[in-house]
């Protein structure tokens, strides 16, 4: 493992970019666009911003787009800005509306025979399937490796590969992750594709931090928060924030990760990010508790969110709720303690798939691995399959991985299904999976 994270981090910072995706030329900025007719320009303009991970600059340049060809009747960039524009709104909606979506916007003829088209809607239906269902994404990824291909489009075959790999980890197939993620990054600093080297960067940043490896989390994540800075045009990467403030926690520099957290969450607001907004407070009240400040974890877990879908977010709710009921516990008030019990009940309804609503009374510290036993029971008796049982018993580990619970089951709990899949990696096993990949992949990138 450091012999990897020696090569690639030397290689990111020797390496001298180019322009992967230039800024269009007659391009001025985003006002003017917006009141231009010209209507190839402000498509070039929002793939531009699209391309470097900006949603929210591409956004308004897609709906403009949009509307420009859709009255000069041209169909195909029409088509291209309507897949472009929800996609870049995609953490203002449900991801799996946004998904169901994408998914009708591939069965028009149009879609089924021009290429071009087919591959930018597979390709944004697979960034949004990662949050839902990895199969799915998988799925997604290898028809958009393949067009791509036939097209000649290497970067887009790049970072095909780079996703195909964060399934491939998912799928428990390490050697395949490493070698697949690691080509991607060197792939991507190679072309001058900043956009794409920010996300490999964060998300091998985030495996780092996961199993604490710290130091050499921060040295990736750094390098991509320094990476989106120096392009005026790239979005914010806030996945690199939110794993850098939790490294910062785990090595008890709370006083820095406070500020990377404060400074990320009035970016979040502004771009109404609410999924980062939401993870981002619950840093922040992991900071609050180590630190032993009650004061301000009243004050964090007191906010419903600065827009209505925070306030709206399951997984936001249910946290609130938790720590409001470990905070009345601790300070004698049971009465208010088991007020936030019923609320967070009510909330975990679509968490864990009533994990805690079929045990009344079950409070998250107190979960053992029988109670996970005996939900699974549950769903074999409401005619639940293996493989469905199987994805909600991972929903409810991964939920509960995050509120400090680990090692539930045993590995023989487990359901009984041939396809299985890794979604928690113990420290143990990510050096392992790295010493998997094939040095003379990377030097001869």
């Amino acid at each position: 493992m450091a012999v990897l994270i020696g090569w690639l981090w030397y290689a990111s910072l020797g390496h001298r970019h180019v322009t992967a995706q230039a800024r269009p030329a007659e391009f001025r900025n985003t006002a003017d666009a917006l009141q231009s007719t010209n209507a190839r320009l402000v498509l070039a303009a929002a793939d531009h911003f699209y391309w470097l991970n900006n949603g929210p600059a591409a956004a308004p340049l897609y709906a403009r787009a949009e509307k420009l060809f859709s009255e000069s009747g041209e169909k195909k960039n029409e088509l291209h800005a309507r897949i472009g524009r929800p996609r870049s709104e995609a953490e203002t909606m449900s991801f799996v509306d946004l998904s169901r979506y994408l998914g009708e916007q591939l069965q028009p003829p149009l879609l089924r025979n021009d290429n071009g088209l087919r591959l930018w809607c597979r390709i944004a239906k697979g960034y949004t399937d990662i949050k839902i269902d990895y199969r799915a994404t998988k799925r997604d990824g290898l028809e958009a490796k393949e067009i791509a291909k036939s097209q000649g489009q290497d970067q887009w075959v790049t970072r095909s590969n780079g996703e195909l790999g964060l399934v491939a980890f998912l799928e428990g197939n390490p050697g395949r992750a490493a070698r697949l993620m690691g080509g991607a990054l060197l792939s991507t600093m190679a072309s001058g594709d900043v956009g794409g080297e920010i996300r490999f960067l964060e998300l091998l940043g985030r495996g780092f931090e996961e199993v604490n490896a710290h130091a050499e989390a921060i040295r990736f994540l750094d390098r991509a928060i320094r990476l989106a800075n120096g392009e005026k045009d790239c979005g914010l990467p806030f996945m690199a924030y939110e794993s850098k403030a939790r490294a910062l926690v785990a090595t008890g520099k709370t006083n820095e990760a406070r500020a990377v957290i404060e400074d990320a969450l009035a970016k979040a607001r502004a771009q109404q990010k609410r999924g980062h907004e939401a993870e981002l407070l619950i840093i922040l009240g992991t900071v609050a508790e180590s630190t032993g400040d009650r004061t301000q974890r009243f004050s964090i877990w007191s906010r419903p969110g600065s827009s209505r879908p925070l306030s709206s977010s399951t997984e936001w709710k249910l946290t609130r709720c938790l720590n409001w009921q470990k905070l009345y516990r601790n300070s004698g008030d049971l009465a208010s303690a088991d007020a936030r019990a019923t609320q967070g009940l009510a909330a975990s309804q679509r968490v864990g798939d009533r994990f805690l609503s079929r045990s009344s009374g079950l409070r998250a510290a107190e979960v053992e691995r029988q109670d996970i036993l005996n939900f699974m029971t549950d769903c074999y008796k409401q005619g639940l399959g293996s493989r469905t049982v199987y994805d909600k018993v991972i929903v409810v580990l991964q939920f509960f991985k995050r509120h400090g619970k680990t090692k539930l089951i045993e590995s023989h709990d487990w359901p009984d299904y041939l396809d299985t899949i890794r979604p928690i990696y113990q420290a143990d096993e990510i050096g392992p999976m790295l010493e998997y990949v094939d040095q003379d992949v990377f030097t001869r990138l």
